[in-house]
């Protein structure tokens, strides 16, 4: 019985330390967060990563872009202001989770009109599109948007 206690014991410590490296070799996301999106776009990755605590008036939600490791954009940058940085819109076929920083929008834009869905994420100053990149087909993409419940954590979602 002790034997079969320490082999359980073990096995669960070892899915969660591969966890823990999947976690940190395909997202911006510690161990200590919950990813709720992250795709690779050729060099650089896109994550979302929440506090685990997160609810309507604790815990935060941040977006992150760069080279692993190394992220160059954090928005906000003060993660716990959110709230005031994040817009949600879904509908049947798109959900677009928006970061505003200022004058520039970084949206994530997931169109579900096909078996895989597109995935865009979309730069913007003022209101005019600077760059678009592309979630590629064969990167590690995770996406939990839609078991994310974006109003239990005070942000408004438009459809």
């Amino acid at each position: 019985m002790k034997n079969i206690l320490k082999n359980s014991v073990a096995i669960s410590i070892a899915f969660t330390i591969a966890n823990t490296q999947l976690v940190a070799s395909t997202s911006h996301c510690n161990a200590n967060e919950n990813v709720v999106f992250s795709c690779s776009t050729g060099k650089k990755v896109v994550s979302v990563c929440a506090s685990k605590n997160i609810n309507s008036k604790n815990g935060y939600l941040q977006y992150r872009f760069g080279k692993l490791g190394a992220p160059e954009a954090l928005i906000p940058s003060n993660p716990e202001s959110f709230r005031s940085a994040v817009n949600v819109f879904e509908d049947m076929t798109t959900s677009v989770i928006t970061f505003k920083n200022g004058q520039f929008s970084y949206e994530i834009l997931r169109q579900m009109m096909h078996v895989n869905s597109d995935i865009y994420l979309n730069i913007s100053n003022k209101g005019k599109s600077i760059a678009t990149l592309t979630c590629k087909e064969d990167s590690l993409l995770i996406d939990n948007v839609d078991k994310f419940d974006f109003k239990k954590i005070g942000i408004r979602v438009e459809n």
